[in-house]
């Protein structure tokens, strides 16, 4: 939330983010109490990447990162 905070991205779609990682979670979750796996497929690797390139290079370009000293 500390993007929402700097105003570099909407709540809307934090809140959407957040809400999707929880329910996938919480899927996985149930199947997984049921003896379920649930594999993770190709796509929601790369998406997974992808978010996480994005929000590195986001947070690096906009000086939000704390370095002591």
């Amino acid at each position: 939330f500390l993007l929402v905070d700097e105003h570099l991205l909407p709540v809307a779609l934090a809140i959407l983010i957040v809400a999707r990682e929880l329910a996938v979670s919480g899927l996985r979750a149930i199947a997984s109490a049921d003896g379920i796996i649930i594999p993770a497929e190709s796509l929601g690797k790369a998406k997974m990447v992808f978010q996480t390139i994005s929000l590195t290079i986001l947070i690096w370009n906009q000086n939000l990162l704390f370095f002591p000293g």
